[in-house]
C-alpha cells in the first residue's frame, strides 16, 4: 500500500487499477492507499493490565469513567476492549457462525472519562485484551481523484469456486481526523446482468438457458473501496461511489436451517466498510446506479460492524446495512434503495429519509436476533413501497407498489428454515450471545407512503416473548435470551392510519398490547 500521512490533492487524476489475474488475487487484501496514523497501536493483555493496576478489571453497562485506565493512556484515545471468553453475534440461518469475541469501543480521555457519544454498549464481565489508538492531532484531507477498478476474475488457485474471496483495492483508513473529498469510484468489466451464456455460469437445457445460482465463476466480491477501521472523526463528502454486482455462493446445511441446504446465498460486495469506528459522516455522497437505487441485482454499497455515531446527510445509496451492530445513527434527507437493515442500539434518527422499494421501511436483522437496544425516531419519512426490480423486470423500475407495508420489520417468518420445535436450531432457542431487544420507544412523526395500510411491526411469534415455553422439554430456566418488548409508540402529525401490528391479536398478543399514543 502507498502510505498517506499528509494532505493529498490528486488534482483530478484518474487511476485505473487492474484486479485481473493471479497476482491481484494473491494480494487481494492489499489496499492501493493506506491513510495511516502517526501513532502505533498499543496492545495490552489481561495480564499486563492486571500487573499495571493490581487487580482484575471489568466494565459494567452504563460506566461513565474507567478509573483503572488512568496512567495507561498517554493522550485522548480510541480504546477497544475485548472479552474473548464471551461470544456475541452468533449468527442464525444460512450464514450461521459461532460468533465473535465481545468487543466495544470508546473515546476515553486521560482521566478515564468516556465520551458521552461513545457509551458502554456491552457489559464486560472480564477483559481479556485491550487496544489503544491515540487520536491524531493533525487533520488531513485527501481529495480530487477518480478511480476505476477493472473487476477481478476467478482464478485457477480457487478452482473457480464461487466463495468469499473478497478484494480490498482502494483506501484503507486507520487514521483519525480525516476528510475524503470529491472522489469518484467506478467498477469496470463487472459481469453484466442478463448475459445468458454457459461461460457465465448458466446451464442450457435444449434451446433454453437457465441461471445457475452460486456458479457465476467470473469474479468475486469487494470489501471496501473505502475500508475504515478503528478511527474517530472521518468525513466523506461530495463524492460518487458505486454498488456492486451480487454474487452467490453455495452453502452447506446448518443446524439453524433445519439441516436443509439453503438456496445459494448472496455474498456481500461493498464500496465502503465501517468497522469499530466512531463519528463517521457521509455528506453529499451519491451512488452510481445505472438502473436506479432499487435494483436488487446490485448487492449494496455499505457494510458496518461495531461502530458508533454514523451520519448520512443528503446521500443516495441503495443500502444501509449494519452487521455486528452500531450504536447511534442519524440519516438526514437521504434516499435508500432496497435495504435499510438495522441491528444494535442507542438512537436511530431517520429525518427526511425516502425508501424506494420493498414492503418494509426498516428491517431488524433476524440473523442477529433482530435486536435494537434503544429508541427510534422516524420524522418526515416517505416509503414509496414499490416492488423490487431485478433481472425479471429487465432492471426497470417497478410501477407496482405494495398495498400494505411494515415500518419496522423483524424479518421473522414461521415459514423460515430453523423455526421447527424439533431441532436445536429453532429460532426462539437460539443464543445470539446477548439479550435481544425490540426498540424501547418508537416515535413516528409525519410518515407518508403510497401503501394504503401501514403497520408499525410485523409478525413476532409470542414464543419469542415467553419464559415458560416447555415443548420438547424446554423449560423456563433454559430460555436465557427472551425478547424485551417495546414500551411505547408515539404517532404524530396526522400520520396515515397506522396499526400496531400485522396479524391477529390472538397470534401476536404481546405486540398488540404495546401502548400507542396519537398526537396531533
Amino acid at each position: 500500500s502507498i502510505p498517506i500521512r499528509t494532505d493529498v490533492d490528486f488534482n483530478g487524476a484518474t487511476f485505473i487499477v487492474d484486479d485481473t489475474g493471479s497476482a491481484a488475487y494473491r494480494y487481494k487484501g492489499l489496499s492501493l492507499f493506506s491513510i495511516q496514523s502517526d501513532y502505533a497501536k498499543r496492545h495490552w493483555t489481561s495480564n499486563a493490565i492486571r500487573d499495571k493496576v493490581g487487580y482484575e478489571v471489568n466494565l459494567l453497562y452504563g460506566t461513565e469513567k474507567i478509573d483503572w485506565i488512568v496512567g495507561i493512556l498517554e493522550s485522548k484515545s480510541m480504546v477497544r476492549i475485548y472479552n474473548a471468553a464471551h461470544l456475541d453475534f452468533v449468527r442464525h440461518g444460512s450464514n450461521q457462525s459461532s460468533g465473535n469475541p465481545r468487543t466495544d469501543i470508546f473515546i476515553v480521555d486521560v482521566d478515564g472519562t468516556i465520551a458521552k457519544d461513545t457509551p458502554v454498549a456491552y457489559e464486560m464481565e472480564e477483559i481479556t485484551s485491550m487496544e489503544i489508538y491515540r487520536l491524531d492531532d493533525k487533520p488531513i484531507t485527501v481529495k480530487n481523484g477518480t478511480f476505476y477498478n477493472i473487476c477481478c476474475q476467478a482464478v485457477k488457485e480457487t478452482l473457480y469456486d464461487c466463495k468469499y474471496h473478497a478484494y480490498k483495492r482502494g483506501f484503507s483508513i486507520t487514521r483519525s481526523n480525516v476528510t475524503i473529498e470529491n472522489l469518484t469510484h467506478r467498477m469496470l468489466e463487472e459481469p453484466t446482468f442478463g448475459s445468458y451464456n454457459e461461460e457465465s455460469g448458466y446451464t442450457k437445457e435444449g434451446d433454453t438457458l437457465y441461471a445457475k445460482y452460486g456458479s457465476r465463476h467470473e469474479s468475486y466480491p469487494y470489501y471496501g473501496f473505502l475500508y475504515i477501521n478503528n478511527i474517530y472523526n472521518l468525513t466523506v463528502k461530495d463524492s460518487s461511489l458505486t454498488s456492486h454486482t451480487t454474487y452467490y455462493e453455495d452453502k452447506k446445511a446448518t443446524v439453524s436451517t433445519a439441516n436443509i441446504v439453503p438456496n445459494p446465498v448472496p455474498m456481500g460486495s461493498y464500496d465502503f466498510v465501517i468497522e469499530y469506528s466512531s463519528n463517521v459522516t457521509f455528506k453529499n455522497v451519491t451512488q452510481h446506479a445505472p438502473t436506479g437505487l432499487g435494483d436488487s441485482r446490485y448487492w449494496g454499497i455499505m457494510s458496518s460492524n461495531g461502530s458508533k455515531n454514523l451520519t448520512f446527510e443528503n446521500c443516495k445509496i441503495n443500502r444501509f446495512d449494519a452487521h455486528r451492530g452500531f450504536w447511534n445513527a442519524t440519516l438526514i434527507n437521504t434516499e435508500i434503495g432496497h435495504s435499510f437493515n438495522v441491528i444494535g442500539g442507542g438512537l436511530l434518527l431517520a429525518d427526511g429519509v425516502t425508501k424506494h422499494t420493498t414492503n418494509y421501511f426498516i428491517s431488524l436483522r433476524s440473523d442477529y436476533g433482530a435486536t435494537f437496544r434503544g429508541d427510534m425516531i422516524l420524522k418526515d419519512c416517505n416509503h414509496l413501497a414499490y416492488k423490487s426490480y431485478n433481472t425479471s423486470t429487465g432492471g426497470k423500475q417497478s410501477t407496482s407498489s405494495y398495498g400494505s407495508v411494515t415500518l419496522i420489520s423483524s424479518g421473522f417468518s414461521t415459514s423460515n428454515s430453523g423455526w421447527s420445535d424439533t431441532h436445536n436450531g429453532a429460532y426462539w432457542l437460539w443464543n445470539f450471545g446477548y439479550t435481544c431487544y425490540m426498540p424501547k420507544n418508537v416515535t413516528i412523526d409525519n410518515f407518508t407512503s403510497n401503501a394504503s395500510t401501514l403497520y408499525v411491526f410485523n409478525n413476532l411469534p409470542d414464543k419469542i416473548f415467553t419464559y415458560n415455553y416447555d415443548e420438547n422439554n424446554v423449560t423456563k430456566d433454559s430460555v436465557k435470551y427472551p425478547y424485551q418488548i417495546t414500551e411505547s409508540v408515539i404517532i404524530k402529525n396526522n400520520t396515515a392510519n397506522i396499526k400496531i401490528c400485522s396479524g391477529k391479536a390472538s397470534t401476536y398478543t404481546k405486540l398488540h398490547s404495546i401502548p400507542i399514543t396519537r398526537e396531533e
